[in-house]
Parts: C-alpha cells; structure tokens; sequence
C-alpha cells in the first residue's frame, strides 16, 4: 500500500477522524503532496495537518501554497524538516496574504534563508489570523531575526513566535524583542531557549512579556472591540 493511502481514502470520505491528519514520516514525497491535495479538495473536517519529514522541498512547498489560498478549513500545519528553501517560504509568505483560516504554520528545520524570513516578516503586516509561527531551528541569525521581530510591530494577532534553537541569534535579536514589547502588547510567548541571548537578556524579556500591565491592557481592548449582545428582534423595545 503507497505511503498515506488509508489516510487519502478517509480524507475522501470527509471521515470525521481525519480531523487531525497525521502524515508525517511517511515518505509521501512532492507525488504523495498532490495526492493529498487532491483528497482535501472536498474535505470539510481536516483542521490539522501533520507533514513533518516528507521532503516535499520548495516544489511542494510551492504547490501546497498555491492550495491553502483557497482552502477554509485548515488552521494547522506542520512542516517540519521538509527540505523547503527560500523559494518554497516566499511562497508560503504569499499565501498568507490571502489566507484567512491557518493559525498554526511551523517551518521548524526548514533552512529558509534570509529571504524566505523577510517575506514571512512581511506577510505579517497583512496577514490578520495566523496566532503562532515557528521558526525553530531555522538556521536563522541576528538580521533574519530581527526582520521578523520588528515586523510584529504591525501585527496584533500573533501570540507565539518560536525562534528558539538558532544559536547564531544573539542580544541583537534580544533587544528587538525587549523594544517590540514595548509597542506590541498582543505577544505573549517568544520562545529563545538554545540562542547566544544572554541569560539576563531572557530575563528581562520574560520579566516584560509576564506584566500584569499587558494582561490588562489586552483585557480592556477585548471589552472594547466585543460586539455588543444580540437583542431578539422581538425583545427590544
């Protein structure tokens, strides 16, 4: 039986078990990518899809992007050591631009390059959904970080940004962060762990990111962007 097909057959049959669609070290490859596409065309329930080391590559990746722009029901996506360049990044980062469903995209063990960050950095000044991007292990140093970083200066939908494990991101990076939290109230987890930023920089990072401050401050733009309750038409006076 080729890698996936019991998972594919499912997906067909809008099975309400491939809510999750569990995918990863299956070898599927960039052939198997287009089939699963083609299975998700009609597919209602599949939320979470899980791809991690399937060596899809930027053709895939290119490929996969191309799909999501059109797709409303998945919100996450594993990607995780796929292979997948700065080509298949900007074409993920461009997807984004028109996706209003993901919420989840991790790249984690993906070499995306300086420009592949830069169109993902960009794309977040547009993209209003997407709640945790993951740049573990990415390769990534100080510039490509903090691309990313003062991007979220534009953003107020984005709560957890992972760019732990890229040990060329020094106090650089740390003080991108340190200023972003000053403007940016809507972050609440930046992972760092297993970076050259110093321990007194994390510090003062989580000592910033844990406020009640910024709880608060949250807290009172929620309650005045909640639509007001619904009267029944027939209960008003």
């Amino acid at each position: 039986m080729a890698a996936g097909t019991e998972v594919f057959s499912k997906l067909e049959q809008n099975d309400p078990a491939t809510a999750a669609a569990w995918l990863g070290w299956k070898s599927i490859g960039v052939s198997g990518l287009f089939r699963l596409m083609e299975a998700l065309k009609t597919n209602t329930v599949c939320v979470t899809l899980s791809l991690q080391s399937n060596e899809i590559g930027d053709e895939g990746a290119c490929a996969l992007a191309e799909f999501l722009k059109e797709n409303k029901t998945i919100k996450h996506i594993d990607l995780f050591k796929n292979n997948i360049g700065p080509r298949g990044a900007i074409a993920l980062a461009e997807m984004l631009k028109l996706n209003d469903t993901l919420e989840n995209l991790s790249f984690q063990t993906n070499k995306i390059e300086f420009e592949g960050v830069t169109a993902l950095a960009d794309a977040l000044q547009f993209n209003g959904h997407l709640k945790i991007l993951i740049l573990h292990a990415c390769e990534l140093d100080d510039p490509s970080a903090i691309v990313i970083v003062e991007a979220l200066a534009h953003n107020s939908t984005l709560v957890t940004l992972f760019l732990d494990s890229n040990p060329r991101i020094t106090n650089r990076t740390g003080d991108a962060v340190v200023a972003l939290l000053s403007v940016n109230i809507f972050i609440c987890e930046i992972h760092l762990r297993n970076t050259s930023i110093s321990e007194s920089k994390q510090r003062e990072i989580d000592k910033l990111i844990k406020d009640p401050a910024r709880e608060g401050a949250r807290g009172a733009i929620e309650a005045d962007t909640k639509p007001a309750k619904e009267i029944p038409l027939e209960h008003r006076d």
